[in-house]
């Protein structure tokens, strides 16, 4: 009994770390920065140029109102299916998302080399 107590506590520990690890990752690549297009030696004062520096997580974060109001701000309004599209994928690229096998175990090794 003690044997599998102990156990349970280590793979306890084990995915806290893990999920320490994910998370000193995340804090690290959300450190953006706004990009300002330029042309030469003028800066450009396109009113769009901001809204495509919005990221996934600051769209979702934004709510319903924000969002229609951030939708209308792209002329033509298509333009904001590229941007979502765009987005997301980079949202989803840079995710680390935890998988666990159909056997229910956890790969730390994969986990700490940053494969999914």
């Amino acid at each position: 009994m003690n044997q599998r107590r102990n156990l349970i506590i280590i793979i306890l520990a084990a995915v806290l770390l893990v999920g320490l690890v994910v998370l000193a990752l995340n804090l690290d690549a959300g450190s953006g920065t706004d990009v300002t297009q330029t042309q030469g030696s003028e800066e450009t004062t396109d009113k769009t140029s901001g809204i495509w520096a919005v990221t996934y997580q600051e769209y979702l974060a934004m709510t319903k109102q924000e969002q229609d109001d951030f939708y209308h701000k792209f002329d033509p309004e298509e333009d904001f299916f590229k941007w979502y599209k765009a987005a997301k994928k980079t949202y989803e690229d840079n995710s680390n998302n935890i998988i666990i096998g159909g056997d229910g175990s956890i790969d730390l090794g994969d986990i700490l080399n940053g494969n999914k």
